[in-house]
């Protein structure tokens, strides 16, 4: 499925009932949102571990922009911000309440981000592989330096095969 989210056509695909009879009843079951690592990925990754799950879940499978199926963009507007108000203008979209959000690799970089931009719209934050704390992002902005020299770099030896040290590099 598409949607125009922020200007941008992005591909979102959902699996599992959002609602289930209990009793005389229909009840909601909590969403989750799965966000793709990359860049140059897309939600595939997630499908075939993920679905078990929605058999307890609604779970929305999104390709960020400029992955996937979702509209090419200027990658210049593929900040971590904007990809976290997708998801919030997807939530939004959609008519979901607070969320469970799964981040994996790059995607959970986002992830992060948008908790911290949407607190109010988060349930649950699931971070797999990725950066370990929001903290990384204040040091991403600012990398790499303006103008980098060689000579600021950091030098490592070189070893050889049999771990002696040929040379720095």
């Amino acid at each position: 499925m598409f949607a125009t989210i922020n200007g941008t056509r992005l591909y979102f695909d959902i699996e599992g009932s959002g609602y289930v009879p209990v009793g005389e009843r229909m009840e909601a079951r909590p969403a989750l949102f799965a966000i793709h690592g990359g860049p140059g990925s897309d939600h595939s990754d997630f499908k075939p571990w993920l679905t078990p799950l929605a058999d307890g879940l609604q779970i929305v499978y999104l390709d960020q922009r400029c992955n996937g199926q979702s509209e090419r963009v200027d990658p210049a507007t593929c900040t971590l911000e904007q990809l976290a108000d997708d998801i919030e203008e997807l939530r939004r979209y959609l008519g979901f309440g607070r969320i469970h959000l799964l981040g994996h690799s790059f995607g959970g970089m986002v992830a992060q981000v948008f908790a911290a931009r949407y607190p109010d719209s988060l349930d649950k934050l699931l971070l797999v592989c990725t950066a370990p704390s929001r903290e990384f992002y204040p040091a991403a902005l600012e990398f790499p330096p303006a103008s980098p020299r060689r000579s600021s770099w950091p030098s490592f030896p070189s070893c050889s095969r049999d771990g002696s040290r040929t040379r720095r590099i």
